[in-house]
């Protein structure tokens, strides 16, 4: 995998993408990860994306942060959701936010919770709020809860 450009890497369909087993997706090199189209990213199984390392979450960019379904950010581990940039976690979109389970939810950081947007965070409804464990709600940005 490690010989392919990244031009090729841009190429390969969203099917053959599908077919790569974790091994062939960890070992992309970071240019490679960062070459995946929004089409790509969005095709990885969600069986994929719960498989990768974390080293392959960090390299993503906030474009392609930001074009992850919903089912993809919810398979992620503890570890994966903490491999995301606070850059990262602040381009997801209200609508990427407010289908993250409370589960989700308590496997950011501080750091992340606290670089969540006051749109994101009025975004949750009162179910995500509630299922909160006290270091989220204790990372929650004062100000964002009360506008």
């Amino acid at each position: 995998m490690q010989a392919l450009t990244t031009a090729v890497v841009r190429a390969v369909s969203t099917t053959s993408l599908q077919g790569l087993s974790t091994d062939q997706l960890n070992a992309l090199t970071s240019d490679q990860v960062l070459a995946l189209s929004s089409s790509q990213v969005q095709a990885l199984t969600t069986s994929q994306v719960q498989d990768v390392s974390t080293v392959q979450i960090e390299v993503l960019n906030s474009a392609q942060v930001k074009v992850l379904t919903s089912a993809q950010l919810n398979v992620l581990s503890s570890a994966g959701m903490q491999a995301l940039s606070t850059t990262d976690v602040r381009a997801l979109t209200t609508g990427q936010v407010s289908a993250l389970g409370a589960g989700q939810l308590n496997k950011l950081s501080t750091d992340q919770v606290q670089a969540l947007s006051t749109t994101q965070i009025q975004s949750l409804d009162s179910a995500q709020l509630n299922g909160l464990d006290s270091t989220a709600v204790q990372a929650l940005p004062v100000p964002s809860c009360l506008n």
